[in-house]
């Protein structure tokens, strides 16, 4: 009975390997092992390492897994010759006939690892020695590797030589970083994923779009021409649409933004910078000098004030009431390049000097609001967003405090909500001239003063 059971064990091994070995790329692989085993052939017998060499080698080797398959079975044979077959347990104990097969298979199942053991046992010191005897017992595990080996082409010979150099130079010194190999994902299987991400999360399609050209590195109008992406930026791109998928905002989610052209890391530590808040630092632009100094109040990310920095060669300082926002600020600035000077401060407490600007873009969402905004928005801190009762908390506060700090003939520039443009340059008219600026879909978005001579 064990001794069918190891013919049978060996008939199917056969017919696997010369059903695969009938797939084109199978035999490619095949022939691509005959290189490794011609390549350390080679090194073992001392011969220089060209392809000329690997070429007279043989592509057969006796520490081969082929080899080591074959031993195994063989030793699985010797160790079920020891074992009790079923009949033997329905006869002298009378169990059934599926209870005894339980028995045996669990039995085989456990020496598995003592089989494997011995059979690698087995392998190493048949590869020890070379004599009649030996090669009898080698010769199963030979003639099993013709089905497994092909000979391979001097192309393949120079990549296993390569590799195989590679190896022992890495051996040779722990410093030579480990490359991987670059495995490649199909873009338009990863794509469908994401967006069955953003599609659970409530978000359009078009921020796929902008999840791939961050991945990527691309334009948005590449993506079509995308067909394959490595396995690195498939992860990537997955892991942000998962964070989406569980309420983080897409910016939080890659970690960056865009602002007036300059790249800005962004995080939970400060408001997101939005288009919005551009039409304030075109207006600011306009009017700014240079060496003008400037102050930029409760600057979050710091976008304003780097982009000012950035743009106008002003003498810019930006403060916060939070450490967080100002140390996000501080890693922007550093980032970009900007030359910005940070102060932590609650509007004007604590500073004392006079500026020719003062830029704000101050929270302006009255409180009742703040819980039924978009949940992504709610990912953000309140104390950017929540304006008091009003809304208009900060802006009175800052009506107050303003003109101890602005020059006469300054400029203060101040983001407001889309409904507030009257309301919030009324509580500014007493200082001098004020106006409502909008954005490009014509909602009020800045109010300009400026500060009587």
């Amino acid at each position: 009975y064990n001794l069918a059971c190891s013919g049978v064990r060996l008939l199917v091994l056969f017919s696997y390997l010369v059903l695969v070995s009938l797939v084109k790329d199978i035999r490619r692989v095949f022939m691509y092992h005959g290189a490794e085993h011609k390549v350390i052939t080679c090194f073992e017998q001392g011969e220089e390492l060209t392809v000329e060499n690997a070429r007279r080698m043989s592509r057969q080797h006796d520490r081969c897994g082929t080899s080591f398959l074959v031993i195994t079975v063989l030793v699985s044979v010797l160790a079920s010759a020891f074992l009790p077959a079923i009949d033997y347990y329905q006869a002298h104990f009378g169990w059934n006939k599926p209870l005894a097969f339980l028995v045996v298979f669990s039995t085989r199942l456990a020496l598995l690892p003592v089989v494997a053991g011995v059979a690698y046992e087995v392998l190493k010191g048949l590869a020890r020695f070379d004599n009649g005897f030996v090669r009898v017992l080698k010769k199963p595990g030979l003639w099993f590797q013709k089905l497994t080996t092909r000979e391979p082409d001097d192309s393949m010979l120079e990549v296993s030589l390569t590799a195989f150099k590679t190896v022992m130079a890495m051996d040779a010194d722990e410093s030579i970083p480990t490359v991987r190999f670059r495995i490649m994902k199909d873009y338009r299987i990863i794509r469908q994923n994401v967006l069955t991400d953003l599609k659970e999360s409530g978000e359009p399609d078009a921020i796929a779009d902008w999840i791939f050209v961050e991945v990527l590195g691309v334009e948005r109008s590449a993506l079509a021409a995308v067909e394959q992406i490595t396995e690195e930026q498939a992860e990537k791109a997955l892991a942000y649409s998962k964070k989406i998928k569980e309420g983080e905002p897409l910016q939080y989610a890659i970690g960056k933004t865009e602002f007036y052209g300059i790249a800005l890391k962004t995080d939970h530590r400060a408001l997101i910078p939005r288009g919005d808040t551009e039409v304030l630092v075109e207006e600011a632009l306009k009017e700014v000098k240079e060496g003008a100094r400037v102050l930029d109040i409760c600057t979050g990310s710091g976008a304003i004030a780097i982009a000012l920095a950035l743009k106008s060669g002003a003498d810019v300082t930006a403060s916060d009431i939070s450490e967080d926002a100002l140390s996000l600020a501080k890693e922007n600035a550093e980032q970009t390049g900007a030359s910005v000077t940070f102060i932590k401060s609650d509007l004007f407490d604590g500073i004392t000097e006079t500026y020719d600007m003062i830029t704000a873009n101050p929270p302006y969402i009255p409180s009742a609001e703040v819980d039924t905004l978009d949940k992504f928005v709610q990912k953000e801190p309140r104390l950017a967003l929540d304006g008091g009762a009003d809304g208009l908390a900060y802006y009175k506060r800052l009506a107050q405090e303003l003109p101890a700090h602005l020059t006469a003939g300054g400029v203060f520039l101040t983001e407001i909500g889309h409904d507030q443009g009257e309301q919030v340059s009324a509580l500014f008219a007493p200082m001098g001239k004020t106006a409502v600026i909008k954005d490009l879909e014509g909602h009020d978005r800045v109010v300009k003063v400026v500060k009587d001579a």
